[in-house]
């Protein structure tokens, strides 16, 4: 899938997560040919927060507003997730029941990682997940089966699922907040800042290759991209199932 392809939000939050303190950043901090792109990184996110800043016009309220709630939203979301995967995984040893991991497999496929997503990738997640219970009215019944406390494990799904509904509704308002305050002149920066991103990321790829990363470190520093690029492919599809094809413009310059 084209890097060019994500939105801006998920674009900021791949990088933030190299920039920022925490695994994917000390990953990176520790390897000399990775961590010269950390600067570059910075200066990309500098640039692209300054288009969206000054796109805020009118709408600075409204758009603060929705990136509170969504740091709310998400906090639910992501402890939800990771209650879910330590409860059932916890079951699973204790008793012996291989069907729980298997049931585990089904709700969060990608494990915790589902809880450091963007928010656009962790409403898409859940909207794959509610499909297939949709499919399967077996697993839900099965939740219900699952005692927590004095309610049930179906309570605790049903509650990251809502919040993940939430975050996308609140990225597809924003978008639209965005786009209804931008002008000609910030968005040719916020283009030029895209694709300053994806150039960038193709060259930290292309000397990651070179370091011969393990498995584990590969997937510490690339995962929340990988993950992301994956939900950014199926919105694509989703997008060309339901509408013509129009010209995409938004990021023109970047190689796929």
């Amino acid at each position: 899938m084209a890097l060019k392809s994500l939105s801006t939000g998920e674009m900021v939050t791949v990088a933030r997560g190299w920039t920022e303190p925490g695994p994917a950043h000390d990953a990176v901090q520790v390897r000399p040919a990775l961590a010269a792109f950390l600067p570059k990184f910075s200066r990309v996110l500098v640039g692209i927060v300054a288009a969206n800043r000054a796109a805020d016009g009118a709408n600075a309220a409204t758009l603060d507003a929705l990136a509170a709630e969504a740091t709310t939203v998400d906090a639910v979301h992501d402890a939800a997730v990771i209650a879910t995967h330590r409860y059932l995984e916890a079951l699973a040893e204790i008793s012996g029941d291989g069907s729980l991991l298997e049931l585990l497999a089904v709700l969060l496929p990608q494990g915790r990682a589902h809880a450091r997503l963007s928010f656009r990738g962790e409403a898409g997640e859940a909207a794959l997940l509610t499909e297939r219970l949709a499919a399967n009215p077996a697993l839900k019944k099965r939740l219900k089966e699952i005692p927590v406390l004095k309610g049930n494990l179906w309570s605790t799904v049903e509650q990251w699922l809502t919040a993940a509904k939430r975050l996308g509704q609140i990225e597809a308002e924003r978008a639209q907040l965005l786009h209804a305050d931008s002008d000609q002149a910030t968005r040719a920066d916020g283009v030029k800042a895209r694709n300053e991103w994806v150039r960038t990321v193709h060259a930290l790829r292309a000397v990651a290759e070179t370091e011969e990363l393990g498995e584990a470190t590969y997937a510490l520093i690339f995962g929340t991209l990988d993950a992301t690029e994956a939900a950014a492919t199926r919105r694509a599809k989703a997008s060309r199932r339901e509408t013509p094809a129009t010209p995409a413009t938004e990021t023109e310059d970047a190689p796929s």
